[in-house]
C-alpha cells in the first residue's frame, strides 16, 4: 500500500514539474511578460517544495503571475534601460585610446552585470507586497553584493539556460523548469538574511 502512495505522489510531482514548466513557457511567449512568468513559476516552485502553498497548480501560478505582472514589467523597463546606455558605453569605448577603451569595457561590464544580478534577486521577491517596489528593488541591489556567491549561481544557471535554448531550443522545456527550480533555490538563501519573501507571497 505504502508503495503505490509513494508511487502515485511521485507521478503527482512529476506531473506538476510538467505542466509548471508548459506554463512558465506558455506564459512567456509574449515578451513583456517573460520576467513576470519566471517569477511566477519561482514562487510556486518555492511554495510547493517548502509547503507554503497547495491547491491547484494553475490557479497557483496564474495568482502569482499577476501579482509579479506589473512589477515585472518595471523590471523589464529598467533592464533595457541600462542595456541601451550600456550598448552606447561600449560604442563610445571604441572612439577613445586603448587604456581609457579597457576602463570603459571593464566598468561597463561589471556594472551590466550588477543590474542584472539585482533584477534577477528582485525576481524572487515581486509577488511580495511586504515593501513597495522601490525599497525592494534597492535592497535586491544590496543582496547581489552581500550574497554574491549565490546571486553569481544564479546569474550563470540563465546564462546557460540562454544559451542552451538558442543552441538546441527543444531543451528549454527542460531547461526552463531546471533555473527556476535553481532559481528558488539559491534566492532563498540570498533572502534568508534579509526578510521572508514568501511570509505574504500569494496564496491559494
Amino acid at each position: 500500500m505504502m508503495n503505490k502512495e509513494r508511487f502515485f505522489s511521485l507521478l503527482d510531482k512529476v506531473m506538476d514539474t510538467i505542466l509548471l514548466r508548459l506554463l512558465i513557457l506558455t506564459f512567456s511567449l509574449p515578451i513583456i511578460t517573460i520576467v513576470a512568468s519566471f517569477s511566477a513559476g519561482i514562487h510556486v516552485f518555492h511554495q510547493k517544495s517548502t509547503g507554503v502553498a497547495s491547491g491547484n497548480l494553475f490557479q497557483l501560478f496564474v495568482a502569482n503571475f499577476k501579482a509579479s505582472f506589473f512589477k515585472g514589467l518595471i523590471a523589464e523597463i529598467i533592464l533595457c534601460f541600462f542595456y541601451f546606455l550600456g550598448l552606447l558605453n561600449l560604442e563610445i569605448a571604441q572612439t577613445t585610446t586603448r587604456l581609457t577603451s579597457i576602463l570603459i569595457y571593464s566598468l561597463s561590464i561589471f556594472f551590466l552585470m550588477v543590474i542584472t544580478f539585482s533584477m534577477i534577486n528582485y525576481m524572487f521577491v515581486m509577488t511580495t507586497k511586504e515593501e513597495p517596489v522601490k525599497e525592494m528593488l534597492r535592497k535586491s541591489i544590496i543582496m547581489t553584493f552581500v550574497k554574491f556567491p549565490y546571486s553569481f549561481v544564479i546569474g550563470i544557471c540563465y546564462f546557460i539556460f540562454i544559451g542552451s535554448s538558442i543552441i538546441f531550443p527543444p531543451v528549454i522545456i527542460i531547461s526552463i523548469g531546471a533555473v527556476c527550480y535553481l532559481h528558488q533555490k539559491y534566492g532563498s538563501k540570498i533572502w534568508k538574511s534579509a526578510w521572508q519573501p514568501t511570509s505574504d507571497a500569494v496564496h491559494m
